[in-house]
């Protein structure tokens, strides 16, 4: 009974410190994939807003755009501030 539960612990410390890494990895891979999505955001939001100052366009189509890109920085601003909550 009792080289099977050394066993266990042998098996437990070379296997758990793996879990761990892989959900660290995991996570971060996630953070970066977000933070990547919130930069194009902003980007396009960007580029739309250059757009409607330049190119031709019609008055409803560009006050679409922009009550939308509007929401999409309200959304975002308010994900960062939870973010910094945590």
């Amino acid at each position: 009974m009792r080289t099977k539960r050394g066993a266990y612990l042998v098996e437990m410390s070379l296997v758990f410190p793996l879990l761990v890494l892989l959900t660290m990895i995991l996570f971060s891979t996630a953070f970066h994939y977000h933070e990547a999505a919130l930069q194009q955001a902003e980007a396009i939001s960007a580029q739309r807003e250059e757009e409607m100052r330049n190119g031709p366009m019609g008055r409803g189509e560009a006050e679409f755009i922009r009550k939308t890109d509007s929401l999409v920085r309200i959304l975002m601003k308010e994900e960062k501030g939870d973010e910094s909550k945590k």
